[in-house]
């Protein structure tokens, strides 16, 4: 009978551990990339799976399954995922159109191919493969700062910041607005509470107060609604946030 239970226990945490190996590669083609040098900068943020993630800059966002940020000194552009063909394994077929240069009609083929074993992603536009890692996992020391972005659609700032709550993080987002004469009136705050997963945190719960009537200390799971998970990723080559589709710089 013993025997028959250690059997059974090993045949379960075998069951289990393929279950969480498979998990991290289950949906490979969503998440965040980078490769970056002294001359040239490319981020990839993508979920092929879902068309829903906002195109920065724009004042009504397009919802697109990613894009392609490249830059160098001379410069600067948007690749869209503005459809997606095919999915097989861990090979994708979508199309891209250029922000810069291109319009939604004159899209290019592109595949992306995903290398569990290496954890990296190929995105192959034409004869231009690039080569794409997985980005580090956070450093907690990345948290202790404050990051800002500038709304222009509603001429307001919003600071950013972290709070450490046990093996949590409380997101702070203060929205203020900035008069013409520089002065800036402090509206509301936005709450998330989210878990550090690698090199992203993942939201899942949020609310919005007056910042009067804020409460840091009271800030939990029971009191704070839950919302559908989502990404908050460290873009280690800027030193950034990119949240929501908007880009946190450091303060």
């Amino acid at each position: 009978m013993k025997k028959c239970m250690s059997l059974f226990f090993l045949l379960m945490l075998a069951v289990s551990f393929a279950c969480q190996s498979h998990g991290t590669t289950e949906k490979p083609f969503e998440g965040f990339w980078e490769n970056w040098s002294e001359e040239e900068s490319m981020s990839l943020y993508m979920d092929l799976y879902d068309q829903s993630i906002p195109l920065p800059g724009e004042d009504q966002p397009m919802m697109t399954y990613g894009y392609l940020v490249q830059s160098n000194e001379y410069y600067f552009d948007y690749w869209v995922i503005s459809k997606v063909l095919s999915i097989s394994g861990n090979e994708a077929h979508a199309k891209v159109f250029s922000l810069r240069y291109g319009t939604p009609d004159a899209e290019e083929d592109v595949i992306i191919t995903y290398d569990p074993e290496k954890r990296e992603l190929e995105f192959t536009r034409g004869d231009s493969p690039v080569l794409f890692q997985e980005t580090p996992a956070i450093a907690e020391d990345a948290l202790e700062s404050i990051y800002r972005y500038f709304d222009p659609q509603h001429n307001k700032m919003i600071f950013l910041s972290f709070h450490k709550r046990g093996d949590l993080w409380l997101l702070e987002e203060s929205h203020s607005t900035v008069y013409a004469d520089g002065r800036t009136k402090y509206l509301t705050t936005t709450i998330a509470l989210a878990s550090l997963e690698g090199n992203r945190l993942v939201i899942t719960h949020e609310k919005q107060e007056f910042m009067l009537d804020l409460k840091m200390d009271e800030l939990n799971k029971e009191n704070m609604p839950e919302v559908e998970p989502r990404p908050v990723y460290y873009v280690a080559s800027t030193k950034s946030i990119l949240k929501d589709g908007k880009l946190y710089e450091l303060i």
